[in-house]
């Protein structure tokens, strides 16, 4: 049980990584990246 409970703990922080993204653009970014955005 140990061992999938790693598992699936490597597939949510995959997760949350490709969510990063997301939650950056969500947030308000510095005004350099809301020039690029532009």
């Amino acid at each position: 049980m140990s061992t999938i409970n790693d598992m699936h703990m490597v597939t949510s922080n995959d997760t949350v990584r490709t969510e990063q993204p997301k939650d950056h653009v969500m947030t308000p970014p510095p005004p350099s990246y809301d020039g690029t955005i532009n």
